[in-house]
């Protein structure tokens, strides 16, 4: 997944163009255009390829109106996401709960459990049903002798 972000270039102190590179919930690469050595070299240093979303509620305030803003070593990369882009972000850092294996074994669970219950009562309902049906025998007729 690629997001176009910016982020404050160290030896110009204006923010400049960066290309994100996110795979596996950790970024991978990022790209910055017009970048120094110092601040590549501060990139390259960092082993934590771990990052951290935030959302930005005043899009007037921040910069190029960004919604959103990525921490990573000690960078604030600002993003301009639509709705799309958060969801493909948010499930790229696998932080969505339908992605976690007790999740996915509960469901598995429910619904095995809801078909064989489906198919228990409708099998239950059917010879119910059929047993019902049968004629009943006729009782033969006594007599009742009553003593006084």
């Amino acid at each position: 997944m690629t997001l176009n972000g910016k982020i404050l270039n160290i030896s110009t102190s204006e923010f400049s163009d960066c290309i994100l590179v996110i795979k596996y919930g950790k970024i991978q690469e990022i790209t910055i255009e017009d970048a120094g050595p110092l601040q590549l070299w501060i990139l390259q240093e960092s082993n934590n390829k771990d990052f951290t979303i935030e959302k930005h509620y005043d899009t007037k305030k921040s910069p190029y109106n960004s919604n959103y803003i990525v921490n990573y070593s000690s960078y604030a990369i600002y993003l301009k996401l639509s709705m799309k882009d958060i969801i493909r972000l948010y499930y790229h850092s696998k932080k969505l709960l339908i992605q976690s294996d007790d999740m996915k074994k509960d469901m598995l669970k429910y619904i095995a459990g809801g078909i064989i219950g489906f198919v228990g009562s409708f099998l239950l309902q059917n010879t119910n049903d059929t047993n019902s049906q049968k004629k009943a025998e006729p009782v033969s007729k006594q007599k009742v002798i009553l003593k006084k």
